[in-house]
């Protein structure tokens, strides 16, 4: 075997190390109850304010990195949820993650009239689904919101 090949196993070998250690790290990252507040409000949309716990149990540091999700009503999607800013989770830690979702008015008429009309708002019958980026790897969610 040459140098040359040596050296690409070496670094392949490594790579495998790293990817397993990354993959066992997102694999012990448990999410907690979302927490939700009106962050504002406004004849065209609400925006919401998500807090979403997220608990590291293993001893390596993990950073949250991204997030592609929907808010729900009942079965309706009535918003798209944005990670507000990446986050860093201590080993057997955890970091409280702020996400935004921002509801038209217009486009979730019917969704937006049934909640301002009942208060107080049942907050039951919002969720979350999409999928949290830890360490570059995806962690499903599906979470109902609690009001903060």
């Amino acid at each position: 075997m040459n140098k040359r090949t040596k050296n690409l196993l070496i670094i392949a070998g490594i790579g495998v190390a790293l990817y397993y250690i990354a993959q066992r790290t997102a694999a012990k990252i448990s999410i907690g109850n979302a927490g939700v507040r009106i962050q504002k409000f406004s004849l065209n949309e609400i925006e919401l304010r998500i807090l979403l716990p997220v608990i590291n149990e293993s001893q390596i540091p993990a950073t949250v990195t991204g997030f592609l999700g929907q808010i729900f009503y009942g079965l309706n999607s009535i918003g798209v949820v944005q990670l507000l800013q990446p986050a860093d989770i201590p080993g057997f830690g955890q970091a409280i993650v702020q996400f935004s979702a921002k509801i038209s008015v217009l486009s979730a008429a019917q969704q937006v009239y049934d909640i301002i009309t009942h208060p107080p708002i049942d907050w039951s019958k919002f969720n979350i689904k999409g999928t949290l980026l830890v360490q570059g790897l995806p962690i499903s969610i599906d979470q109902k919101l609690l009001a903060a």
